[in-house]
């Protein structure tokens, strides 16, 4: 992956001033995507400041730096917080692919796992957590035809609740 600023020091024809003036601004790190936990201490989000978007949790009162707890491969494109606090589940993008995968870790960063998105032909679409603490609704799509999944976090088992069908 090239970093922004490094094609910007190399792009010919534009002045130093302006190629500077550019490189800072592409290199600012940006975060977006927050979660909330529900005890409302910590926000996980997800963060660019090593120049992939990973996801992060923080306290609120700053007293700590925030943990990565997204693998150091994954591109993170979003994240959210189950209900019980217990999990974070969030969507990466595997080299940037418009296909995505939905994995869930614990707020500390361990059990780390992917649930949905394997096959590398489909794409997970965020969803949300229900009120049965571990479970994740999603919607997985494989070619034209997508199915709304219940996944069971902590056992990987998931249940169709609702297929698509085919675009004509």
């Amino acid at each position: 992956m090239t970093r922004p600023e490094t094609a910007l020091q190399t792009s010919p024809g534009l002045p130093t001033e302006v190629r500077l003036a550019l490189t800072q601004i592409a290199a600012a790190p940006g975060a977006w995507c927050p979660a909330l936990a529900a005890d409302g201490e910590r926000v996980a989000y997800v963060a660019d400041r090593s120049g992939r978007p990973r996801l992060e949790v923080a306290t609120l009162d700053q007293r700590t730096p925030p943990a990565v707890v997204s693998g150091p491969e994954q591109e993170v494109v979003s994240v959210a917080w189950s209900p019980d606090g217990e999990w974070l589940a969030y969507l990466v993008s595997p080299g940037g692919s418009i296909c995505a995968e939905l994995w869930v870790v614990r707020p500390d960063g361990t059990d780390r796992r992917l649930v949905a998105g394997e096959d590398p032909r489909c794409t997970v679409f965020a969803g949300g957590w229900t009120a049965r603490p571990g479970h994740y609704a999603c919607t997985i799509a494989d070619g034209p035809g997508a199915d709304v999944v219940l996944v069971d976090v902590v056992s990987g088992a998931r249940r169709t609740l609702a297929t698509g069908g085919s675009w004509p």
